[in-house]
């Protein structure tokens, strides 16, 4: 597994968020497999999705990628609030995996947790955008990771090594599943 974020996107993009957005996308379609499964690849889906970004085109489970610079801390900023109000309280919502990048532009820590450990109060409302930007009223969201036991993350990659196989990281997701 390389763990090098595709740099390229540095001279696209002006925006911090779209750097990392752009890089740690990338180095998922290019590097993940489906913990489900076990496929090969994930599809990655076009921007905007709802909740989710990428699929597995074996087994058609979902994936929402949280992706950053700095380590995560308990809230996350997690997208539209409407959107993911809907996605979490219904029945198809997606696993989440968790990127944190270092200086160099490499993967230090990649977790995936399953889908069932996010519930609709773990939710914040952020205040409407205001009226002078791009997305004026846009509502956004945080996500509260705090009830997420830390026994649930299964370690992809942990600082900045691969923690497993692909066989053993199937076997681990498998056992958290059940659990």
């Amino acid at each position: 597994m390389n763990l090098s974020l595709d740099i390229s996107f540095l001279k696209k993009y002006k925006s911090g968020p779209q750097r990392s957005k752009n890089m740690t996308e990338s180095w998922v379609a290019r590097e993940m497999f489906c913990l489900d499964c076990g496929a090969d690849n994930m599809f990655h889906l076009k921007n905007h999705s709802k909740v989710r970004d990428f699929v597995c085109l074996v087994c058609k489970r979902g994936f929402e990628l949280k992706g950053r610079k700095r380590k995560f801390e308990n809230r996350i900023s997690a997208g539209a609030y409407q959107a993911i109000f809907e996605c979490f309280s219904g029945s198809d919502k997606p696993h989440f995996l968790f990127l944190q990048y270092n200086d160099q532009y490499k993967v230090q820590n990649f977790y995936a947790i399953p889908r069932r450990f996010f519930r609709v109060n773990m939710l914040e409302k952020r205040k409407p955008l205001p009226k002078t930007a791009k997305r004026a009223g846009w509502i956004g969201s945080y996500l509260h990771m705090d009830s997420v036991p830390e026994s649930v993350k299964m370690y992809v990659v942990r600082d900045g090594v691969v923690t497993g196989s692909k066989k053993s990281l199937l076997k681990e997701w498998k056992k958290i599943l059940r659990n």
